[in-house]
């Protein structure tokens, strides 16, 4: 029983420390840039998956004040801090669940974003991650991807190689592009900024 309250303790330690790390780096990155360009009010219904404590799902909700942010988290701890936060901002147009939910949204967002929600995972694991959004999606509704490659690690700066180098010693050698076209997606738009890579997609009519 003390080894695994052990084990559970240091993992929630590593989690706190990867979740800290990334923030600096969404710091690093003009998040508020991405927000404008690769979002529009068009977009009534967002879903934020692995929200983490919510920090991107705030800014959406602020940044777009007509359309509904909902931010989607399976770690409960993280997920009691973003209710905590939503709380605090008292932005009517902004929500937290449990990921648990996220097979009662069927056809309901018009966007789905995922910042660094994928990095870390395998091939299949992605894969999955990818199919099972689709479900979710209105007739046009899109997917915006906001993350490291592996292949593209080279380009990145101090703080995403500090962030892969601690918590990804095992990168899985993958390319979105592909991931997405495999399961049926189509890229709208792609870029890349300081080594994250920015991929807005949709599927076919």
């Amino acid at each position: 029983m003390t080894k695994k309250r052990s084990t559970h303790n240091s993992n929630s330690q590593i989690s706190e420390l990867q979740n800290s790390i990334l923030i600096k780096l969404l710091r690093d990155i003009d998040i508020d840039d991405i927000i404008n360009q690769y979002i529009t009010p068009n977009d009534k219904q967002i879903l934020d998956i692995f929200c983490r404590t919510g920090n991107i799902t705030i800014k959406i909700a602020k940044t777009f004040p007509f359309s509904q942010a909902l931010g989607i988290e399976e770690n409960q701890k993280y997920l009691k801090i973003a209710k905590m936060k939503r709380r605090r901002s008292m932005l009517p147009n902004l929500e937290f669940v449990s990921l648990a939910n996220m097979p009662t949204l069927k056809e309901h967002n018009d966007l789905v974003t995922m910042f660094f929600a994928l990095t870390g995972h395998s091939k299949e694991k992605i894969k999955d991650i990818l199919i099972n959004i689709k479900p979710t999606l209105k007739l046009r509704g899109k997917i915006l991807i906001v993350d490291v490659e592996p292949d593209k690690i080279t380009h990145a700066g101090l703080i995403i190689g500090l962030y892969l180098s601690l918590f990804y010693k095992k990168r899985p050698n993958y390319s979105i592009n592909i991931l997405l076209e495999e399961t049926g997606y189509n890229i709208i738009k792609q870029q890349v900024v300081r080594g994250v890579t920015i991929i807005l997609a949709n599927l076919p009519n």
